[in-house]
């Protein structure tokens, strides 16, 4: 009995540590993203964050600060190998340093963790085929309930969670108490211009044939992705939507949790490059308004958080794209 308790202790023991070197110091990068000059982050900054990343420093980690646009925060530590701004690419430095997992912590969790040119939805949607972790304890969101949808993110894009405590052995997590509170209202809209384009998803070619048919008999062009699969690709897409100069791309289908957010052709492909390219700094951008169709708005169990990422979206001064909205028009 006690060789079988023995047993199961170093087995146990085996187990944590095969876990806890399972990234090494020589081919992982920490990357921090958007700490900015916000008193909101003042005490992640110094309770937290900056404890966490002199012990990763002297680890021997790899550190890359990437506060894209925004003001760098007064109190983070300068103790980085790397800090690219604006819209830098950062996957030059993974190459060079032949980076194999990229480890992410910063603010905020949902929105710029992924969807900034350094984070992880976008190096995925460039085809690097890194090893994704998000510092769960270590990484702020906005909002609650943008915290909690950050999850359902992860999941969806095969970025594993981590906690400090399994790169450095101590446990620096910050516990946010100062989540903003807002109350968001959203409107069916019409079109804002003459030339939309329909992108719907399917689990069959027979699915939504009477609606398809009431889009046609508008002339309006569809374009079908079927289990995943599309005749294009995001970048003829692209041109598709310059050369026919379309001024509207409403989704719809299966599931606007899923594949309508994270397929190339879906709606965070298009909403990084609008958001990135299409303001001040690439005017010459001209990317359309986006829409979700009310009648094929079809999710699963998260689909009510979804919403309120829409609704988020829409109302938010503090986001670039603004222009997520309901669509139902005459269909």
């Amino acid at each position: 009995m006690i060789k079988l308790i023995i047993g199961f202790v170093l087995l146990f023991l085996i187990t944590i540590n095969l876990h806890a070197t399972k990234l090494t110091q020589d081919n992982t990068a920490i990357i921090v993203i958007d700490v900015w000059d916000d008193k909101l982050l003042d005490s992640y900054v110094k309770e937290s964050l900056n404890p966490f990343l002199e012990e990763a420093k002297k680890e021997g980690y790899l550190l890359i600060n990437a506060p894209s646009q925004g003001k760098l925060n007064k109190n983070l530590n300068k103790i980085f190998d790397y800090t690219i701004s604006n819209l830098d690419p950062v996957f030059p430095i993974l190459n060079k340093h032949n980076i194999k997992n990229v480890v992410y912590a910063g603010y905020d969790k949902l929105l710029c963790v992924l969807d900034k040119p350094a984070g992880a939805f976008h190096l995925k949607n460039l085809g690097f085929k890194y090893n994704y972790f998000i510092l769960n304890n270590l990484s702020v969101s906005l909002t609650n309930e943008m915290d909690k949808l950050s999850n359902h993110f992860f999941s969806e894009l095969d970025i594993k969670k981590l906690d400090s405590m399994e790169l450095i052995n101590k446990d620096n997590k910050f516990l946010n108490t100062n989540f903003i509170h807002s109350n968001f209202e959203i409107k069916e809209a019409s079109l804002s211009g003459a030339n939309p384009l329909v992108i719907i998803f399917k689990k069959e070619k027979k699915d939504f044939i009477s609606i398809q048919d009431k889009i046609f008999s508008m002339n309006i062009p569809i374009i079908e992705v079927i289990h995943g699969i599309s005749q294009i690709d995001e970048y003829k897409l692209i041109e598709y939507i310059k050369s026919n100069h379309i001024t509207d791309v409403v989704w719809g289908g299966y599931y606007a949790d899923s594949d309508i957010l994270f397929h190339k052709l879906g709606i965070l492909n298009m909403y990084v490059k609008k958001r990135y390219y299409d303001e001040k700094l690439y005017q010459n951008v001209d990317l359309p308004n986006f829409y979700i169709l009310n009648e094929l708005f079809l999710g699963h169990d998260n689909l009510s958080m979804f919403k309120n990422l829409l609704k988020y979206r829409h109302e938010s001064k503090k986001q670039v794209c603004n222009s997520f909205t309901y669509f139902r028009g005459q269909i």
